[in-house]
């Protein structure tokens, strides 16, 4: 009975960390700039999507006895 209300009390302090650590972390906003583009975006703006390449390679291998074990996995650039 001691372990499961020690759980309960672990898990309850837990939960109140997790919910008011984030509101106190939060940096204050000092040094933003409105209408800048974000360094995020600029690097998503330059990516360019390619078309995938994918291909089926089959891999034979020799199993028990010497049968022949094929798997295929698909492999994508």
């Amino acid at each position: 009975m001691k372990k499961l209300i020690l759980a309960a009390a672990s898990v309850l302090l837990l939960g109140l960390a997790s919910v008011t650590a984030p509101a106190i972390a939060m940096p204050a906003a000092h040094g933003l700039k409105v209408g800048a583009v974000s360094d995020v975006e600029a690097v998503q703006y330059r990516h360019r999507m390619r078309p995938h390449v994918c291909r089926t390679e089959r891999i034979v291998r020799r199993g028990p006895y010497g049968r022949r074990i094929v798997t295929t996995r698909r492999v994508c650039r």
